[in-house]
């Protein structure tokens, strides 16, 4: 990351309305080379969330001021959902466009876990940043010491973590 501007991938599942001015913030340094990576166009579509049981389309502007690019996906598209969709892989991208880092927002989704397998092994810095906390882990048992170790085995293969 000496190169002068750190080239920075940002890699989420979608443009998330509270993250947007954020990247935008990050896009005006002139040390950092941005380019955030979306899985899913479902929140700049408009969606309808089932929890609440209604339509939702943000009126703040999620993609702009920033470069962004969304990923071919596969499978469905609605909404954010645990497996679904499951993009191209994003390694190649990562490699052959010399990012210095890569910030994910989030670790449990397939996508998020193959970018950050793709990084390291590319030795590409990986950064994470999540909404989960040791509070809303669930399972109990066997399941529970699984998710664990899975959880401690993919944290053995991130540089840094973001608050």
């Amino acid at each position: 990351m000496s190169r002068g501007r750190t080239r920075l991938a940002y890699v989420a599942s979608h443009p998330i309305q509270n993250q947007a001015p954020l990247l935008r913030r990050i896009a005006a340094e002139t040390d950092v080379d941005l380019t955030a990576f979306f899985c899913s166009d479902f929140s700049v579509r408009g969606y309808r969330d089932r929890e609440f049981g209604q339509e939702v389309a943000w009126d703040v502007p999620l993609t702009e001021g920033y470069r962004h690019r969304f990923l071919r996906r596969f499978g469905p598209d609605d909404t954010a959902h645990a497996f679904w969709p499951i993009t191209e892989s994003i390694g190649r991208i990562l490699r052959a466009e010399s990012f210095d880092a890569v910030w994910c927002h989030g670790y449990s989704h397939p996508n998020t876990l193959r970018t950050l397998l793709s990084a390291h092994r590319a030795g590409i810095k990986t950064l994470v940043r999540s909404d989960i906390f040791e509070g809303s882990a669930q399972g109990t048992g066997r399941l529970r010491r699984l998710k664990d170790a899975l959880v401690r085995r993919i944290f053995q293969n991130v540089d840094r973590f973001l608050a």
